[in-house]
């Protein structure tokens, strides 16, 4: 730095002596220096009268004598700005290290993807054929599935979603399924570092069945079946511990219309046509299991 101002009092007390200062962009001044420190440089010139540039725009100053040749070349670099790089690097280096060496440019943030959950469930269902309430079993379990699903990088997701419950009480096996869509609202939606959270709410519309099966003393298997709507709610827990697994939780509530029974022995119906029946059933329930998750 000294050396600057020792080299620019030189060239000042040289009358016949003028400085040629060339900038980064290719730009020349010619002229007498007037003063230069840490900051900017400022030159009279013959064209444009006295010019103040900044020191970083500087590549080097040079004395032209009237004889053609030319004299002390001095170097300017904008030191500052090099070491001011060094530390922003070095600075992005250390925070990766210290964060386990793993890529940070860019952190994790919920995105679009494709999910599932696979979940163990328990179902609690109260059945009814107009004013009387039927003697079926009240407690099932089994599996809710959401087999695959879309999920916006907003508010909203979509899934296809299979639920088969079931229980076997005085040698007769009952089911209760569904297959359904449901559209669902990512209410509350959390990152913190590599995990994520949300809590969501859901609507689901499909087709809900009843079976249940038993074998007579002659070894056959009778079984009625029936079907109908099926919609619920839902209100769920989804917690990431990493980018393609979780675990989840739900609790739902859940109405089907069941109607047109069909009677079969060894699979095969019993009749041509299908006897009516109606019964509604109204049910409550909730399950825990894993989420899978590909980002897209």
């Amino acid at each position: 730095m000294r050396l600057l101002f020792i080299a620019a009092g030189l060239l000042m007390s040289e009358g016949l002596v003028a400085e040629t200062v060339k900038l980064k962009n290719g730009s020349v001044l010619k002229g007498v220096i007037v003063e230069m420190n840490q900051t900017d440089l400022v030159i009279d010139t013959a064209e444009m009268g006295r010019v103040t540039v900044k020191r970083y725009t500087i590549q080097n100053i040079s004395d032209d004598a009237s004889t053609g040749s030319t004299g002390t070349v001095i170097n300017v670099n904008n030191s500052n700005q090099v070491e001011q790089k060094n530390e922003q690097t070095n600075s992005q280096v250390n925070t990766q290290t210290m964060q386990g060496g793993k890529d940070q440019e860019e952190p994790r943030r919920w995105r679009q993807g494709l999910q599932g959950r696979f979940l163990i469930s328990q179902e609690s269902a109260r059945f009814k054929q107009k004013s009387e309430t039927l003697d079926f079993p009240k407690n099932y379990s089994g599996l809710d599935w959401d087999l695959i699903g879309f999920r916006s990088e907003s508010w909203w997701a979509v899934y296809l979603n299979l639920v088969t419950q079931s229980v076997t009480r005085d040698s007769v096996d009952y089911s209760l399924s569904g297959t359904s869509i449901r559209l669902d609202w990512n209410a509350f939606k959390n990152v913190n570092g590599d995990t994520l959270s949300l809590v969501y709410f859901g609507i689901a519309v499909g087709t809900g069945y009843l079976e249940t099966e038993t074998t007579d003393t002659a070894g056959r298997k009778l079984s009625y079946e029936l079907s109908g709507t099926r919609t619920s709610l839902r209100l769920g827990y989804d917690y990431f511990w990493g980018q393609y697994w979780g675990l989840s939780a739900f609790a739902s509530i859940s109405g089907t219309a069941l109607e047109g029974a069909t009677y079969k022995i060894d699979g095969v119906a019993a009749t041509d046509t299908v006897a009516q029946e109606e019964i509604s059933v109204n049910a409550s329930s909730f399950g825990l299991g894993l989420l899978y998750n590909f980002d897209l």
